[in-house]
């Protein structure tokens, strides 16, 4: 009996110190630091759990921002990886499509100013220096093509509706894009890390165009599926590829600047590999030119090289690799030639198919230049006539940058843009002149770039063109970023 007792007594006493144990774990839990990591991870598994009940690809797409957050915080120059990819990727789809108002492309750039200014703000050793030139361009540019246009619009009783708005104030992304490629670079090898990856998405926009225009099926479904516009319905039939940007003009002036970008950066690459990787670039990019059928693209490229090569004072040393360069992108041209071959006689049969040396389009440009949008504007000059073409109008394009914006934004947004272009050449030349190397070479391609969309403007849209117009506001920015550290 006293043995039972004892026995019983043991069991209590072990089972009492197993209830302490447990209760002393569970105290030390809930006031530990464990305690907020299981509610959080708790929370985190209900969020994403509903989420998956609405759509999983929500909720993918929620783990993804998480993810690429945490990674951007040890990491920030994955930040301007990410808006690059954006930029190539979606800023062909049309607006509200993917997002409701916005576009896939400026969510990723307000996302990625969002996560900056953190990384900004709570980091007190990184140093962000805003050159002058930011303070100028934003004052000119935002002054006399987004303040004075709606201030006139408003004083004259136009009603500037949610589409409106947005064309009237979309400049400003591109301040929000030269800040964040100025203030997340901390280093050459930053610079040139973003380079490179410029560079090869725009390869990715060119190996798109040459596969539409061979025919490839599931490239052609995804265009019409995600990319759909009315040049990437003609496209096929006006003998023209698109790509990833929707229309022809804005892919052979990107395929201008990419070619541009290359031939300024070849010769600051060390490597023979990497040499020839760029010249692979040149050469799709060429072929991808010739397959748009622009024809400001091609005359733009052949004058932006030698143009490059009077800033980087290069002479006769650079003579085998210009030769070796001109004879890939030829030997590309025979290769795939019999595939490019009905688009270029497409495209050459419509422009002069009334014969005549001046090509079809830029006929077609005289005359709705003359009989639409000229006698407007003088009938309203020097005040802007609306915020973008409107529908009773017989042709819905300006075809010119300089007609654009004495349509849209009167004298004041016209002069205001030919002071910005003015102060970026000058700023840019005496970055030229300021820098050595690889840098030298990011600022001549600027200028190169700006100086052949002044030439291209006068016969399209280019400074609103996408891809080409985010990758030169890019350039400017590093530019800016290596003037801070000079």
């Amino acid at each position: 009996m006293e043995q039972d007792v004892d026995q019983m007594e043991g069991a209590s006493g072990k089972t009492s110190w197993l209830w302490n144990s447990y209760w002393l774990g569970a105290q030390n839990i809930l006031h530990g630091a464990r305690f907020g990591n299981l509610i959080t991870a708790c929370l985190t598994g209900i969020v994403f759990g509903l989420l998956c009940l609405v759509s999983p690809w929500l909720a993918i797409g929620l783990c993804l921002v998480i993810v690429i957050f945490l990674i951007s915080l040890s990491n920030p120059i994955i930040l301007c990886y990410l808006v690059i990819s954006a930029i190539i990727l979606m800023s062909g789809i049309e607006r509200g499509r993917l997002i409701p108002v916005l576009s896939g492309n400026e969510v990723s750039l307000l996302g990625a100013l969002a996560v900056a200014l953190i990384i900004v703000l709570s980091d007190r050793r990184r140093k962000v220096v805003v050159t002058p030139y930011f303070g100028v361009a934003f004052l000119v540019l935002i002054g006399g093509t987004v303040i004075v246009p709606i201030a006139t619009y408003l004083l004259q009783g136009t009603q500037l509706t949610l589409g409106n708005s947005f064309k009237m104030a979309g400049l400003i992304q591109y301040f929000i894009l030269f800040w964040l490629f100025t203030a997340l670079p901390q280093s050459k090898d930053d610079r040139r890390k973003i380079i490179w990856w410029m560079l090869a998405f725009g390869s990715l926009v060119a190996v798109i165009g040459l596969l539409q225009g061979l025919g490839i099926g599931m490239v052609k479904r995804l265009l019409v599926s995600l990319y759909s516009s009315s040049h990437e319905l003609m496209a096929s039939r006006a003998g023209r590829i698109t790509s990833l940007l929707g229309s022809w003009n804005s892919l052979g002036i990107f395929m201008m600047s990419i070619i541009i970008i290359c031939w300024a950066v070849l010769f600051d690459i060390k490597r023979a590999s990497g040499r020839l990787l760029i010249m692979g670039m040149m050469a799709l990019s060429a072929l991808c030119l010739i397959a748009s059928g622009s024809f400001a693209g091609i005359v733009g490229t052949v004058i932006g090289l030698f143009i490059i090569q009077l800033l980087n004072h290069r002479g006769a040393r650079t003579a085998p690799i210009l030769i070796l360069g001109f004879l890939g992108v030829i030997l590309s041209i025979f290769i795939f030639y019999p595939f490019l071959q009905p688009l270029i006689e497409k495209r050459l049969s419509y422009q002069y198919r009334y014969g005549g040396m001046i090509p079809e389009t830029l006929l077609f440009r005289f005359k709705i230049w003359s009989e639409i949008f000229i006698p407007a504007i003088r009938q309203h000059f020097p005040l802007p006539v609306y915020p973008t073409v409107p529908s009773t109008f017989a042709w819905q394009f300006e075809e010119s940058q300089y007609i654009l914006l004495l349509f849209r934004t009167g004298l004041a947004g016209f002069a205001s843009y030919l002071i910005w272009i003015v102060i970026t050449i000058g700023w840019l030349y005496r970055s030229c002149q300021r820098s050595t190397g690889f840098d030298r070479s990011i600022a001549s391609a600027a200028l190169t770039i700006i100086v052949m969309l002044i030439i291209a403007g006068f016969t399209n849209e280019v400074f609103s063109f996408s891809g080409t117009i985010d990758y030169l506001w890019m350039m400017l920015a590093l530019v800016a970023n290596n003037s801070e550290k000079i």
